[in-house]
């Protein structure tokens, strides 16, 4: 589920101060908006100085609660919160730390089989694997592998979207400070923005097989 909120910090009353009314409301609806649609605002005014440090501000909003949202389900599929444990008077005295259910032991014991049996991982996760390197904004890989499992998408479109939206002014401008984080970028299914400023010739669609070759060249 998607963040539906913009955060409005008290914070930021201070940093308004200077601006005007008028831009005051276009940075509020700016924010909205790229909420909402991920856009990036074009600003008639000073308001255009403030944004990099709001949209900053978002796109940490929106990260810190899409790894709350996985790690709520991850402990949903777990049964919930985990019980607090207790230590009884008996052994309160005797050991620091009281003893783990059970269970928690057998996980840990299928965890050190697992890297003990330096299991293969699978097409998705090599696929997953290959994206992340792609990608240049490395921030949030869990939220990132979660949003990427969900995509449902060859990753070799994934890939050509990559490269070319990486070419474009969007992507390139002030050192890469606009691109989205890749958890965002997936869930909001922006492999299908066409950027301007990208080379792809929008013109004829290409094949998955055009698409592979082209990156598999770059990445192998």
């Amino acid at each position: 589920m998607a963040l539906a909120y913009v955060c409005l910090y008290l914070s930021y009353r201070e940093s308004l101060e200077p601006y005007s009314m008028e831009e005051r409301g276009r940075l509020v609806t700016a924010m909205m908006d790229y909420q909402a649609t991920g856009e990036i605002p074009a600003f008639p005014g000073n308001e255009r100085f403030l944004w990099p440090t709001l949209r900053s501000q978002i796109e940490r909003d929106i990260q810190g609660y899409e790894e709350k949202c996985a790690k709520n389900r991850e402990n949903g599929a777990k049964g919930g919160r985990p019980k607090k444990q207790t230590v009884s008077a008996e052994t309160e005295g005797f050991s620091e730390k009281p003893k783990k259910p059970k269970e928690k032991e057998k996980e840990k014991e299928k965890e050190k089989e697992k890297e003990n049996k330096n299991e293969t991982p699978s097409e998705r996760e090599i696929a997953f694997r290959r994206f992340w390197e792609a990608y240049p904004r490395k921030v949030g890989k869990e939220a990132a592998r979660k949003a990427f499992a969900k995509a449902k998408v060859d990753v070799s479109l994934l890939l050509h979207a990559v490269q070319e939206q990486r070419k474009s002014e969007q992507w390139t401008k002030d050192g890469g400070k606009y691109i989205p984080n890749p958890a965002t970028w997936l869930n909001q299914g922006r492999w299908e923005d066409k950027l301007p400023g990208s080379t792809t010739d929008r013109n004829r669609i290409r094949t998955p097989e055009e698409y592979l070759a082209g990156i598999e060249e770059d990445y192998t």
